[in-house]
């Protein structure tokens, strides 16, 4: 309860395949804003959402594997005018209880990296999942698109897991936003 992670600047820096630049996850008024996460080579800029009355604003994250891991997230996280630039394997990922409300997102991810994967469960190695054809390192020397253990696994009820809503947000892939090829995913049962 009431954590607060606000006006800072993270960056990993070379050499850290498995860094991890900020993880909050936390209730009730607990909340990260105004953070910038340079996240390099690392594997997530920001790992575990903040809900339960609490949230992520005014959040940007460059580079990494993954953009933002919510996979572990209180119950109905909040991302609002949230950037995530150039993540290599995917620039949002959730799988956690109840909605994400993603609200003035910006997404931009290299062409065949999804912006947004949503739903339970979530593939653990990306390029021999279903969706084969679109996970996938672009060649940039991270390594591989496995999705990083975080220990305390929450264990959700699929029916309630994965479900997002995004509102006045640009998803992009291969830098252009389009109507015909939304880069976006619902993964799971």
């Amino acid at each position: 309860m009431n954590n607060v992670i606000q006006s800072i600047d993270v960056v990993i820096g070379a050499g850290n395949p498995g860094a991890v630049g900020v993880r909050l996850r936390g209730a009730q008024a607990s909340h990260l804003q105004d953070v910038t996460v340079e996240a390099g080579d690392g594997a997530i800029g920001i790992a575990a959402l903040a809900g339960s009355g609490g949230g992520h604003s005014n959040v940007t994250v460059r580079g990494g594997r993954f953009g933002i891991d919510g996979r572990l997230s209180q119950p109905g996280p909040t991302l609002s005018g949230v950037i995530v630039d150039g993540s290599t394997c995917a620039g949002i990922l959730y799988s956690g209880l109840q909605t994400l409300s993603l609200s003035g997102a910006n997404v931009s991810v290299p062409a065949g990296v999804p912006a947004v994967v949503a739903g339970f469960p979530l593939p653990v190695y990306f390029p021999n999942s279903a969706f084969a054809g679109q996970y996938k390192d672009t060649g940039t020397g991270t390594g591989p698109c496995i999705l990083p253990d975080l220990e305390d696994a929450q264990g959700p009820d699929p029916a309630l897991s994965g479900q997002i809503t995004i509102s006045d947000s640009v998803l992009s892939q291969g830098g252009a936003a389009s109507s015909a090829q939304i880069p976006m995913s619902r993964y799971g049962s």
